[in-house]
């Protein structure tokens, strides 16, 4: 059998004990995948605490999930896809804070308790809409919209191509205007 063979098997027993609460299998795949993962993470955001962040809530779900996680065939797999969508969702809640942080209070801007819960509705929506978003068009608008980078940033921190970066946010946008055209056409 291959190196790689015995890797997985090895991966797939120690998750087995990790599953039986094994606190030394889960040391070891902490070990043997936190800098890997950490790498990783970089590869899609150039910011150091936040693949970190990614990383350490990936292995505390693991943890706290053990019992209830089922891998068949690549442990190595799911970490690496668990990791990056960690990352996605923590870029996604700091867009949503950082918007929550510069919005006006609403009932300054509107002069009628219609018109407030109006935009309050709108603003509902809107939030559904880019969590429908896919993931990729979802990441390249979340750092668009609410972060203000310009293409050239997005493609390096998500290293796509800048055309590709593009036709992300023309999707993202696209979608955005369907799911919300009741509101611009009333």
């Amino acid at each position: 059998m291959s190196e790689k063979g015995n890797l997985v098997e090895d991966d797939l027993a120690c998750f087995r004990e990790i599953k039986q609460d094994s606190k030394d299998a889960f040391k070891f795949l902490y070990i043997r995948y936190f800098d890997k993962l950490h790498a990783f993470a970089l590869t899609l955001t150039a910011d150091h605490f936040l693949a970190e962040e990614a990383v350490q809530e990936v292995f505390i779900r693991i943890w706290e999930k053990r019992r209830t996680i089922t891998i068949h065939s690549s442990v190595q797999y799911y970490l690496y896809r668990s990791c990056r969508n960690m990352l996605f969702n923590l870029l996604q809640r700091r867009a949503a804070q950082t918007q929550e942080l510069t919005d006006e209070e609403p009932v300054a801007v509107y002069s009628s308790p219609a018109d407030l819960l109006a935009f309050k509705h709108l603003n509902h929506d809107f939030q559904t809409a880019v969590s429908q978003l896919p993931e990729r068009a979802k990441a390249v608008f979340l750092l668009r919209f609410y972060q203000q980078q310009k293409h050239r940033e997005i493609a390096r921190q998500l290293e796509i191509s800048e055309s590709m970066v593009e036709k992300h946010w023309a999707n993202a946008l696209k979608q955005l205007r369907k799911k919300l055209a009741a509101y611009f056409f009333q």
